[in-house]
């Protein structure tokens, strides 16, 4: 799946109360035109010349709370396979982007070697965001996990790691270094791997 898992810490009431917000100011605040990157991964599998297909589009759909439109009628011909999933992939990089204006990434290791590195698709194998978007079927891998949800999802997470790595010491203290910082902070989470 990916090689990185990154955890970032943040508030899902601020991120939720974008979503469908219809204020347009909010693109003034975000930098959008550093996330034109983004674009290659639309380029090869939609029209994008039309303009109809950006990602200040994409932006401005999650602003008026409407992510739903796959924007079948701009698909290039034999990239209706891969469409769907290259969607999903903006999508869930630019919903990361937004957890990082209202959070910021927590590590527990000096060296910033990642935290569970690449077991986050062993651990949950399901997507789930702070509002609705399309997801991906391969990255980024986005798990959000809410304040009242953080019990529930560190028996998860510590069950699977005890069941799969019973040896690896080192992710059952990522895992309550991790939800500890939620708790502490009193924040939500989400999990990338890409």
């Amino acid at each position: 799946m990916g090689y990185s898992t990154q955890v970032i810490l943040t508030d899902a009431r601020k991120i939720k109360a974008i979503y469908g917000s219809k204020n347009l100011d909010y693109l003034n605040s975000l930098r959008y035109d550093e996330y034109e990157e983004y674009i290659v991964f639309l380029e090869n599998r939609f029209d994008v010349s039309t303009g109809e297909l950006s990602v200040k589009k994409l932006l401005e759909n999650i602003l008026n709370g409407d992510t739903g439109s796959q924007y079948t009628y701009l698909i290039l011909q034999g990239q209706e396979k891969w469409a769907r999933s290259a969607l999903g992939t903006v999508y869930g990089y630019l919903f990361m982007d937004i957890c990082y204006e209202f959070g910021k990434q927590i590590n527990r290791n000096d060296d910033n070697w990642p935290m569970l590195p690449a077991h986050l698709d062993e651990i949950v194998t399901e997507y789930k965001a702070f509002f609705p978007i399309p997801f991906s079927d391969d990255w980024p891998h986005i798990f959000c996990v809410e304040r009242h949800e953080l019990d529930h999802y560190e028996k998860v997470f510590r069950d699977a790691i005890l069941d799969r790595y019973p040896d690896e010491e080192d992710l059952i203290k990522d895992v309550d270094f991790i939800f500890g910082e939620a708790r502490k902070s009193n924040l939500d989470l989400c999990f990338v791997n890409y």
